[in-house]
């Protein structure tokens, strides 16, 4: 009871970026996501990968903090490296010196002299699987990560996989709708510009739209008029 109490106001404030303001986009949104990431583990630097869509690695999507220093395009692998080996077991590492970590052993991996401690937490998904992974690094001379933090992190693992696929599928479907709306734009001009008259009929048979050469030739049709009743109009010589 005493962990999903605890639990309850970091998964709220999770869910509560995507309910604040205007949406702003995916990299000011996982800015955030990452300022408040570094902010309830106490970390000094946190950086996010996400896959690539129909590719089987992972691209650097967003840093905070004064501990990352990932360049940009920095791309991780399944298996290779820290993050690459919480990618392929799915659950969140702790680690304190990568070079004495037994799961890392098989692994080429260095350690940072800044960094004191570290946590690895993939974003997984029922349906999408392992699409990225959290980095949280903490300095060195600072209380490194504990148990304790890699629970809670391990708690809220799915909430914020969850808060961060949907973000992605928000702006997919911004941008199917801004390519639709692109499209309709550049059928609507093609429309609006040719010679000849242009109704756009229901299936309930009313017209739904109709070009300007349509209307100069037979007047704007009635709300809801049948497409039959509107050609009544047209002159006997036609």
């Amino acid at each position: 009871m005493a962990d999903v109490q605890e639990r309850q106001p970091d998964i709220w404030r999770l869910f509560e970026l995507t309910r604040a303001g205007e949406w702003e986009g995916l990299e000011a949104y996982l800015g955030r996501m990452l300022s408040l990431g570094s902010e309830l583990f106490g970390a000094s630097g946190a950086s996010i990968f996400l896959g690539n869509e129909g590719g089987s690695g992972y691209e650097l999507a967003g840093t905070f903090g004064s501990l990352s220093t990932v360049p940009t395009g920095a791309k991780l692998r399944t298996g290779v490296g820290i993050a690459g080996t919480a990618i392929a077991n799915e659950k969140p590492m702790l680690v304190l010196n990568p070079l004495k970590e037994p799961g890392l052993k098989q692994t080429r991996v260095a350690r940072r002299e800044d960094i004191g401690s570290s946590m690895v937490i993939p974003l997984v998904t029922p349906l999408a699987g392992c699409f990225g992974v959290i980095n949280l690094a903490r300095k060195v001379g600072t209380d490194p990560f504990s148990d304790v933090d890699l629970a809670r992190a391990d708690s809220i693992a799915a909430q914020i996989a969850l808060a961060v696929g949907n973000a992605r599928l928000f702006v997919k479907a911004n941008v199917i709708m801004s390519d639709l709306r692109a499209s309709n734009d550049k059928l609507q001009s093609v429309v609006n510009s040719i010679g000849v008259g242009l109704l756009v009929v229901a299936p309930s048979k009313t017209i739904s739209d109709c070009n300007p050469k349509a209307e100069d030739l037979l007047g704007k049709p009635e709300v809801g008029e049948s497409w039959l009743t509107y050609l009544e109009r047209v002159p006997p010589q036609f």
